[in-house]
């Protein structure tokens, strides 16, 4: 067995080469709309259509009987100057190629994670971005740190 990158190259049972892919850590949150609360995930099923079973840290089962009630978070797998997680929906305070400050939210459009602020979008895995990124809160609890101050 070997390990190369993110991949790891092994023999089955039967003698055969295998290559596998190391999966990226998936985490969610879910922002409750009804109970205007964020709520810390383990896990969620589909219990249908419009239902949704949340597995909330430290607490029983959480059915949701209409899925537009919640709204999920993807963890992006990336940490701010702090170590803190980055989750979609996310507000972050960042500067690119050395210029002022900026807020914006996490996104995940076309493909990958980014950054909408007012000046433009951003690559959130960006090196320029990433060594200085701040998460100041998100788009549910503090709506408000997207609104300029004038």
């Amino acid at each position: 067995m070997g390990v190369l990158g993110n991949f790891i190259m092994c023999n089955d049972n039967r003698g055969n080469n295998r290559i596998f892919i190391k999966m990226k850590e998936t985490k969610f949150r879910a922002w409750d709309k009804v109970f205007k609360k964020m709520l810390y995930l383990d896990g969620f099923r589909f219990l249908g259509k419009e239902t949704i079973e949340l597995f909330i840290t430290g607490e029983k089962e959480y059915p949701i009987e209409n899925i537009n009630d919640i709204e999920l978070l993807q963890f992006t797998n990336l940490k701010d100057k702090n170590g803190k997680e980055i989750f979609d929906g996310y507000i972050v305070e960042f500067e690119y190629k050395g210029k002022e400050k900026q807020k914006g939210e996490t996104i995940f459009i076309g493909g990958s994670f980014k950054i909408k602020s007012e000046k433009g979008i951003y690559y959130l895995f960006c090196k320029e971005i990433m060594k200085n990124v701040e998460v100041i809160g998100n788009i549910y609890d503090n709506p408000k740190l997207l609104e300029d101050k004038k």
